[in-house]
């Protein structure tokens, strides 16, 4: 069964955000991420459906990662999920997992993301 992951937006630059209220940044960070890993899994050829394999993580999980919705992953295994599909994808973890950590902290540190 091939599962289908659909990005509907496009995402603005980062150094578009400022002036943006502090949610709206985030969720524009978080769908960078998402676009960065679904961009490097079709690029190498592989579906969603290879990775839930490779990874034992839930489908539903990837999408939603490729979709910024990493509200919807439990707090407690959304870095881990992030680090394995990454790893698994060869993208550069520590850039990922910088906008990552400052996303999921305080609206402060987006400022030093951006």
């Amino acid at each position: 069964m091939i599962q289908l992951c659909f990005i509907t937006e496009k995402k603005a630059p980062i150094h578009a955000l400022a002036g943006i209220p502090w949610e709206r940044k985030r969720r524009a960070i978080m769908k960078d991420i998402g676009r960065i890993l679904r961009e490097q899994r079709v690029a190498i050829g592989l579906e969603i459906g290879d990775i839930a394999r490779k990874t034992c993580i839930s489908s539903r999980y990837l999408c939603a990662m490729e979709e910024g919705r990493f509200q919807s992953i439990p707090r407690v295994y959304g870095k881990g999920y992030l680090k394995i599909y990454a790893g698994l994808l060869h993208l550069d973890l520590q850039p990922l997992l910088a906008r990552y950590e400052q996303n999921r902290q305080d609206p402060t540190s987006v400022q030093q993301a951006v």
